[in-house]
């Protein structure tokens, strides 16, 4: 017996979307490897230190094209991966993500670019970004058990 009253891969889609606008965080997970997004452009200071609590490595994830901008090597093709300071602020993230404040924000950096393997979800955060309409930019903290962790959270 099919589900009629649960969500359709389409309409959990547009959860997500709506979420990562909202300024809420999104678990995604693929092959045994979970993690929670969160949309740079329209997080707010606490979400970041909450995220900075669950992974003390989390990092920036940011479109090869804008690392280029910032001058940052990519290894990645599509995707650069940064790490994030021991206590970033929201401001300086946003900075890194957003083309239309690099005038009031010219010296940013250096940075330190992951190189290790890449979690395999990368693109498909930037596409998932994109499709929200917002910058191609987030912050990527790694968990364990994403189904437990987004139950736990009330994430999508």
């Amino acid at each position: 017996m099919t589900n009629i009253l649960g969500l359709t891969n389409q309409e959990f889609l547009m959860r997500a979307r709506a979420d990562l606008r909202l300024g809420v965080p999104v678990v995604l997970g693929r092959n045994g490897i979970d993690v929670v997004v969160a949309a740079i452009d329209v997080l707010r200071q606490s979400r970041l230190d909450q995220l900075k609590s669950v992974d003390e490595n989390s990092f920036i994830l940011i479109t090869a094209r804008r690392a280029e901008t910032l001058k940052c090597p990519v290894y990645d093709g599509n995707f650069a991966r940064l790490e994030t300071e021991q206590t970033p602020k929201v401001s300086s993230l946003k900075a890194i993500a957003d083309p239309s404040l690099d005038l009031r924000n010219p010296l940013k950096g250096p940075f330190n670019v992951i190189r290790e393997k890449p979690l395999n979800l990368e693109n498909e955060v930037l596409l998932l970004l994109k499709s929200a309409q917002l910058l191609p930019a987030a912050i990527i903290s790694q968990i364990n058990n994403g189904k437990n962790f987004a139950s736990k959270y009330n994430l999508t």
